[in-house]
């Protein structure tokens, strides 16, 4: 009985931790992605203004 309440216990606890892992690694993975393009584009805008088209 104490074998399978720890097995529960330690399922739940991973369960629990992925959750709390995966999150913010996607928030993160999102924000760098939307970071990364709005850099792009906003440098390919100041080349085509800076040299004139």
């Amino acid at each position: 009985m104490n074998k399978k309440r720890n097995l529960l216990l330690l399922g739940f606890l991973l369960g629990v931790a992925t959750n709390l892992i995966n999150k913010p690694v996607l928030k993160l993975a999102i924000f760098a992605g939307l970071a990364a393009y709005l850099f792009l584009t906003f440098d390919e805008w100041e080349y085509k203004e800076r040299v004139g088209k």
